[in-house]
């Protein structure tokens, strides 16, 4: 393997992070529309956080897709893993949804 091809796997290893921390992120924030006071405000968060831990999905697999390519493995498929991880990001926010309307019919 040459130096530019290890300097490429490093790069998309680097994607991949920014894209674990981004899933990471999304998946906890979904927890400030819950919380938050106004009721405008959480079905913004809502979508910003759901956005952002599809987004991370999404690199963490083309991430995953470029490095086994620049190793000379075989492309990656969308897996059961894969799966699990959007079922969780589902029912994150329709867990959230239930629970702001819930908090919306208490007031």
């Amino acid at each position: 393997m040459d130096q530019e091809t290890k300097k490429q796997i490093k790069r998309w290893k680097n994607l991949k992070l920014v894209g674990d921390i981004l899933t990471g992120v999304g998946g906890t924030g979904f927890i400030g529309s819950v919380l938050s006071p106004f009721d405008f405000e959480g079905p913004i968060i809502e979508i910003m956080t759901g956005t952002i831990a599809l987004g991370g999905l999404i690199m963490k697999k083309v991430s995953n897709n470029n490095i086994e390519e620049l190793k000379g493995g075989e492309f990656v498929d969308w897996n059961n893993e894969d799966n699990k991880e959007l079922a969780h990001i589902a029912k994150n926010i329709e867990d959230t949804t239930k629970k702001r309307e819930e908090k919306k019919r208490a007031k």
